[in-house]
């Protein structure tokens, strides 16, 4: 655990917020941990909010239809603030019980385009990077820990053909304006 998702999140809050989006930053699962949160008003999140907002201390062996109505309440309310973007940060674990089952079902379709899966090392990225593709998810980039080496990067690159992105690089306004064209490109065509 502790891939450094958080961190990337909160940097792909930063350039999308440079970018001049107004960014919504919402934890959907996990345990409550005031830090996670404050990172993204620091990285200038427009709004904020986790599932303790929706009353939950942790989302450890929740009922999937209670995963739903998180998920729900966290993107609603991001709407309701204004926000035109949002991020969403989901625990560590794609083997975790509800982890997987909301990015393996269906479950986030209608909220979630596209994913930047946090490693640690380049074999997790290429595990992750393959468990999401079989569960036809579109990949914006591998970020987190592996970054720390230009090694493991090239080898993350190597073996998934998707790009691994410093932290530095995600708070890129410029790669934030990319991926919002690229993703309402997509939503376009997903949508007609």
């Amino acid at each position: 655990m502790n891939a450094g998702k958080t961190t990337a999140a909160a940097s792909i809050v930063h350039g999308f917020a440079k970018g001049g989006f107004k960014v919504g930053a919402a934890k959907i699962t996990g345990t409550g941990a005031g830090n996670d949160y404050w990172h993204m008003w620091d990285a200038g999140a427009h709004a904020i909010a986790d599932f303790t907002d929706a009353g939950f201390a942790t989302t450890y062996k929740v009922a999937q239809d209670d995963l739903m109505d998180i998920a729900d309440t966290l993107a609603a309310e991001m709407i309701a603030r204004g926000c035109n973007m949002m991020v969403f940060e989901i625990a560590d674990g794609l083997y975790q019980p509800e982890t997987s089952w909301l990015i393996g079902s269906q479950a986030l379709e209608h909220l979630v385009d596209a994913y930047v899966y946090a490693a640690e090392s380049s074999a997790s990225a290429a595990m992750g990077v393959a468990w999401l593709r079989k569960h036809n998810r579109q990949i914006l980039g591998v970020s987190g820990l592996v970054t720390q080496s230009p090694l493991a990067c090239r080898e993350t690159e190597l073996s998934t053909g998707v790009a691994c992105y410093t932290k530095e690089a995600l708070a890129s306004p410029d790669l934030a304006r990319q991926w919002a064209g690229d993703l309402t490109r997509r939503t376009r065509v997903r949508a007609a």
